[in-house]
């Protein structure tokens, strides 16, 4: 991955916060979300022993159709206010479509982001403010293909499942496992922060990444190890970090005490 600024987190939440100080009916600020220069933002798999040849493995592919899903369904929130995929039409898909290339046997699956972004930004216009539409698409761009964001992620989810856990053995393999700096964790929950509080579309796009990275978590444990982003997660780490939904409604909340 090339070196680009704005994936580190330093950068990407200096970048987050220069739009969050700018009025609020500064209409020009749609006019400024240039994406051109996000080459970078592509959810990125390596699988170092893959089991097939040439083909998405189930487990990825499922987390591929996953990531299309809530995309899709957030477009239909930015569109009518509901998450009900029915509601765009064939063309609006298209768009949204992703595009999942798979090279060296099937060993690397990149599906690109810049194109989706790009027709998520437009299917805001009209729903929110200039400010809201840029502050959506930057921090869901920056939390679902950034190698820090998903580290972050990693470790707010060890700390959920640290609460669930009874067993000395359990806590004790889950202590031991360390993704993220103390600057990625605390600059994770500040762009989760600001992301929460861009209304309902805002919130939907919470969702996905948190759907998202569940589903690479499940398929990640079905494998020796995968390298998420350019994040080595081993099947172990992937089972023991595997959250319940009904925990995962806990996790914003908790991370930012």
């Amino acid at each position: 991955m090339p070196e680009v600024e704005d994936t580190q987190p330093t950068a990407a939440l200096a970048r987050i916060e220069k739009l969050l100080a700018l009025p609020v009916r500064s209409e020009e600020i749609f006019e400024k979300v240039d994406l051109s220069d996000w080459d970078w933002a592509a959810v990125r798999i390596y699988l170092p022993q893959p089991d097939i040849q040439s083909a998405i493995t189930p487990p990825f592919m499922e987390a591929f159709l996953v990531l299309q899903k809530q995309i899709y369904q957030l477009a239909a929130v930015a569109k009518t206010g509901f998450a009900d995929v029915a509601q765009l039409n064939d063309a609006e898909r298209d768009e949204l479509l992703l595009n999942v290339v798979v090279t060296g046997g099937s060993s690397n699956y990149v599906t690109e982001l810049k194109k989706p972004l790009e027709s998520l930004l437009k299917r805001m216009v009209g729903k929110m403010t200039g400010k809201q539409i840029a502050i959506v698409t930057v921090c869901l761009g920056t939390l679902i293909a950034s190698p820090w964001a998903f580290k972050a992620w990693l470790d707010q989810t060890k700390e959920i499942k640290i609460e669930e856990l009874k067993s000395k053995e359990h806590l004790a393999s889950l202590d031991a496992i360390h993704f993220a700096t103390e600057e990625e964790r605390k600059t994770l929950n500040r762009v989760l922060e600001i992301l929460e509080n861009q209304g309902e579309v805002g919130k939907r796009a919470l969702e996905v990444v948190s759907q998202t990275n569940d589903a690479l978590l499940r398929a990640a444990a079905s494998n020796p190890k995968t390298i998420i982003n350019h994040v080595e997660v081993t099947s172990t780490e992937a089972e023991l970090l595997r959250t319940p939904a009904r925990k995962r409604a806990q996790q914003r909340a908790s991370s930012r005490r």
